[in-house]
């Protein structure tokens, strides 16, 4: 994938409104690319359940994340997944 060549710093990453499941989050929360991730845009992702975003929460690579934009994903129980910070 192009986030594993890339040189990322302080970078957003948008993901919003593409037809990723929880297994593309899932590889994400493993990429040791993630620590550079500040904001994650997963808005109007209709594949995404809150399985794969608390991948994301759970993952020590995915520690820098401070902003995750979720509008319109049909998640059941986002309240448990609080970004730190």
């Amino acid at each position: 994938m192009i986030i594993e060549k890339a040189r990322l710093k302080n970078a957003t990453l948008n993901l919003e409104k593409t037809v990723i499941t929880d297994s593309c989050l899932m590889f994400l929360a493993n990429c040791d690319k993630m620590l550079n991730i500040t904001t994650l845009d997963l808005s109007y992702c209709p594949n995404i359940t809150d399985t794969g975003v608390h991948s994301l929460y759970a993952s020590p690579l995915c520690r820098n994340i401070n902003i995750l934009k979720a509008s319109g994903l049909p998640l059941v129980d986002i309240s448990v997944v609080k970004f730190r910070k």
